[in-house]
């Protein structure tokens, strides 16, 4: 669902993750090729893991 994903839904819930480890996944993917009904969703987590946005909250909060 896209309000579920992107760089915005991302940022939120990195900011109330939990002291401990957690592990989140998902299956990016880039290409008109691939043979799936989650191209669109794949595509959209390729950029949300690029975002910078991104990148800069997970430094500022000590995620390793």
């Amino acid at each position: 669902m896209p309000r579920y994903s992107g760089g915005a839904a991302l940022l939120e819930l990195l900011k109330r993750l939990p002291a401990g480890i957690t592990e989140l996944g998902c299956h990016p993917g880039a290409g008109a090729d691939l043979e799936t009904m989650y191209l669109h969703e794949r595509v959209r987590e390729v950029r949300t893991l690029c975002d910078p946005r991104v990148r800069a909250t997970i430094q500022e909060l000590g995620i390793q």
